[in-house]
């Protein structure tokens, strides 16, 4: 009797070691199926690409303006900046990030500096193009003024065809905005008496001046100044020297 219930037990496990053997085989066909052929990698085709970066940041910096007491930033994706086409950062710190820039897209920026009267100085346009997730833009001057300087050769009022380039460029910024005053201040070399170089930077201003208006610049928003042989940049000793101080500036005060 005893062997009988020995062996209907032997039976019950043999049962049970079968069906688990089932389960196991269904179990291990079921991994294999759904496993990659190579490397043996769970497929991924449900990962969300919101799982992916795809934002970029880049870090401005810039030298402080005298008298400045805040900064705002213009950012747009289209070259020429200005207030009109862009998004305004207002009250920016020095360095600033800027985030959730999209990867292959170029951005454009321009600063400027705020102070009692408004928005008084403007920086040169500087582009970013977003291929990595962050960037730095370090300038030293951020406030160059290349494009605010127009130069002339000797004894001359006649815009060469560079600072025509200029001068477009300035007029594009300035046709940007809401509201402005521009002065141009005319200034000579050391070469020549007090009289005649007087004379040729008012000249040189008034040459400038009548190109911006013909670029549609409002003649009533520009004044201009001649100042002779003073406030040199460059030494009078040497041509190139002499060239640089032959110029007109042009001071932009933008108001808000």
């Amino acid at each position: 009797m005893a062997a009988k219930t020995e062996l209907k037990a032997s039976g019950s496990m043999k049962k049970i070691l079968n069906s688990l053997s089932l389960i196991l085989f269904w179990f291990l066909f079921f991994v294999l199926a759904n496993m990659s052929p190579v490397g043996c990698s769970w497929k991924n085709e449900n990962i969300s690409p919101a799982s992916i970066s795809t934002n970029g940041k880049v870090t401005l910096s810039w030298s402080n303006v005298q008298g400045g007491t805040s900064y705002n930033i213009y950012v747009s994706t289209t070259p020429g900046v200005n207030k009109l086409n862009s998004n305004k950062i207002q009250n920016a710190a020095n360095p600033i990030t800027i985030t959730d820039l999209e990867f292959g897209t170029t951005y454009y920026f321009i600063v400027t500096a705020v102070n009692d009267s408004g928005e008084r100085e403007i920086s040169r346009e500087i582009s970013y193009k977003v291929l990595e997730i962050e960037g730095f833009i370090e300038i030293e001057d951020y406030f160059g003024r290349q494009d605010f300087t127009i130069f002339f050769d000797a004894n001359s009022n006649r815009l060469s065809s560079q600072e025509i380039k200029k001068l477009n460029r300035v007029t594009q910024l300035i046709l940007g905005l809401s509201d402005y005053k521009v002065t141009l201040n005319g200034y000579t070399d050391s070469l020549g008496d007090y009289k005649y170089n007087k004379t040729i930077s008012v000249n040189r201003a008034a040459v400038v001046k009548s190109y911006l208006v013909g670029k549609g610049i409002k003649p009533e928003k520009i004044k201009i100044k001649g100042h002779g042989a003073t406030n040199f940049i460059a030494s009078n000793i040497t041509a190139e020297g002499r060239k640089r101080n032959r110029r007109v500036e042009i001071s932009l005060l933008t108001i808000n």
